[in-house]
């Protein structure tokens, strides 16, 4: 069972259909609660199992419910892939509005971190499992138009290693490192 945040559109959704081509089941997760239903209707085609949930991975009960909501319906999680992502978009760097920092700050950042936290213990019970965040080349290569995006990418790798000792109980922590990518988010980056 993986259960997937911000599988509604770009690497979420292909990797949510890529879990349930290799036999998961999966929950999918995004704020946008239509394109995570339109991600279960791709995964139904191929004649896999999902259903989807509304999550907004800024509000810790809201990735409460995400994880109650896949234990309740599949028995447990054995796969959380932590993928919310923003790009912060027009105005650009350094004209970005304070408030936009901060959004792209708690989506990037603070959803995986949350995320991970909340995903150990659903995990535990499960004897062990994987969480996998999704960081990008550009916490590597800092990507000056949007630094905001580099730091919290590199945020996220960062967390990631300091994860490592979760091995010891089964648990996997592992970041993807994407390079641009032709996606949805692609275009809102400005």
């Amino acid at each position: 069972v993986a259960v997937v945040a911000g599988a509604g559109s770009g690497i979420g959704r292909a990797t949510a259909v890529a879990f349930a081509r290799a036999g998961s089941t999966v929950l999918a997760a995004d704020i946008d609660e239509a394109t995570a239903s339109e991600t279960v209707g791709i995964i139904h085609d191929l004649g896999g199992q999902a259903s989807a949930i509304r999550t907004d991975v800024t509000e810790p009960r809201s990735l409460e419910a995400m994880f109650a909501a896949g234990e309740a319906a599949y028995g447990g999680i054995d796969i959380a892939f932590n993928n919310p992502g923003l790009l912060r978009g027009e105005p650009l760097w350094p004209d970005i509005t304070p408030e936009t920092l901060l959004r792209v700050m708690a989506v990037n950042l603070g959803g995986v971190v949350v995320g991970t936290r909340l995903a150990v213990p659903v995990l535990r019970r499960r004897g062990g499992g994987a969480i996998v965040n999704t960081a990008s080349m550009a916490a590597l290569f800092p990507l000056t138009a949007d630094p905001i995006y580099s730091a919290t990418k590199a945020g996220v790798a960062m967390f990631t290693r300091a994860c490592a000792p979760l091995a010891e109980e089964g648990i996997r922590v592992n970041a993807v490192l994407p390079a641009l990518v032709d996606t949805p988010l692609l275009a809102k980056s400005g």
